[in-house]
C-alpha cells in the first residue's frame, strides 16, 4: 500500500518534482549546517562527558545514532568551521559540501602530522579550490598536494570470525616489521603478520590498558594480604606454643578483614583529600567499567 506522500509525489509534474527536489536538497543542506553548529556547541561545553562518553565521536555514534563515517564527517566539518569561521557560510550555501569540508579537514590533519604548517590564508586558498567540486574532484585536488591523504585503511569481514585489513605502509615500516619477525623467529618460527599484530596488541594492552593494570594490582594486593595473614597466623601460633613456627604460603584462602585493616587505615588518613581516590578503589572502577575508567554520576555507567 502506497503512502500519502508517495501518492502526492506521483501527481506532480516533472517540473514540479524537480523543483521540489531542489528545495528538499536545500533544506537538507541547511539542516546539516545546523547540526554542525550544534556539534560545535556540544564540543565547546564538553557535553558528551556528562553522558558517559569520552569523546564527541563516541557521543555521536552511541547517543545520537550516527554511523561512524557520518559522525566523523560532521566532526571534521565542525573542526574546519572552528578553525576557519568563513567556511560556515560556504557550507550553508552549498558551495562546500559536508563531505568536501570533512575531506579538507582530514587533509589539514595529515599535513600537520607531516609537520607542514598552514596559515589561515593558505588554508582558505585550499578551501577555495575545493568549492563547487564533486567529492572525486576534491580528493584528486587534495591528493595532488599530499598523496598520503588518499591512504585509507579498510577493514571488512571475510567470515564469521575473520576480517581483512588493508593498510598502506611506508618502506621504513615494512623493514621494521620484517626485522621484528626475525628477532622473534627463535620463539615463534614462521611468524605471520597476523601473529605479529596479535603479539604486539597483547604487549600494548598489557602496558597501556588501565583495566589490565588494575586487575594485576588487585591480584598483587590479594597475594600480599594472604601472605601477611599467613605470617601473622604463624607468628601467633609460634608465640602461643612458645616455639618458632615455619611459615609457608600454601593457603588458597583469601585475606580476612583483619589483614585488610592497614589498607583501610591508609585510606582514612587520606579522607581529608576530597579528590583523592585510593588505588584499590580506582582499580575496582577500572575493572567494573571494562577499561573505560570513569564513573559518571548520571546513571549512564553504573
Amino acid at each position: 500500500m502506497q503512502s500519502n506522500e508517495q501518492l502526492f509525489l506521483q501527481k506532480l509534474s516533472d517540473a514540479e518534482l524537480l523543483s521540489d527536489t531542489r528545495e528538499a536538497i536545500k533544506s537538507e543542506r541547511e539542516a546539516t549546517s545546523i547540526v554542525v553548529k550544534y556539534f560545535r556547541e556540544i564540543s565547546a561545553r564538553e557535553l558528551y562527558l556528562k553522558h558517559a562518553c569520552s569523546s564527541l565521536f563516541q557521543f555521536a555514534t552511541e547517543k545520537l545514532g550516527y554511523c561512524a563515517a557520518s559522525a566523523q564527517a560532521r566532526i571534521n566539518a565542525m573542526e574546519l568551521v572552528v578553525a576557519l569561521p568563513e567556511v560556515e557560510k560556504k557550507i550553508e550555501s552549498g558551495e562546500l559540501s559536508l563531505t568536501a569540508a570533512a575531506k579538507v579537514q582530514s587533509f589539514f590533519r595529515a599535513e600537520k602530522k607531516a609537520k607542514k604548517t598552514y596559515t589561515d590564508k593558505q588554508k582558505l586558498e585550499v578551501v577555495q579550490v575545493c568549492l563547487s567540486k564533486s567529492t572525486r574532484e576534491v580528493e584528486r585536488e587534495l591528493a595532488s598536494r599530499n598523496p598520503d591523504v588518499s591512504r585509507v585503511d579498510t577493514l571488512k569481514p571475510v567470515g564469521v570470525d575473520s576480517f581483512e585489513l588493508r593498510v598502506t605502509i611506508s618502506h621504513e615500516l615494512e623493514a621494521k616489521i620484517r626485522q621484528l619477525k626475525g628477532v622473534l623467529a627463535h620463539s615463534q618460527p614462521g611468524m605471520t603478520t597476523e601473529d605479529l599484530l596479535e603479539k604486539l596488541a597483547e604487549i600494548g594492552l598489557d602496558k597501556f590498558d588501565q583495566a589490565r593494570k588494575a586487575e594485576r594490582a588487585v591480584a598483587r594486593t590479594v597475594r600480599k594480604q594472604r601472605t601477611s595473614y599467613i605470617a601473622d597466623t604463624g607468628r601467633s601460633a609460634a608465640k602461643h606454643n612458645g616455639s618458632k613456627a615455619v611459615v609457608t604460603d600454601d593457603s588458597e584462602g583469601t585475606a580476612t578483614d583483619t589483614a585488610a585493616t592497614p589498607l583501610r587505615a591508609h585510606e582514612m588518613t587520606q579522607a581529608h583529600r576530597t579528590r583523592y581516590v585510593p588505588a584499590a578503589v580506582r582499580n575496582k572502577i577500572w575493572i567494573k567499567n571494562a577499561g573505560r575508567g570513569c564513573e559518571f554520576t548520571d546513571g549512564h555507567r553504573q
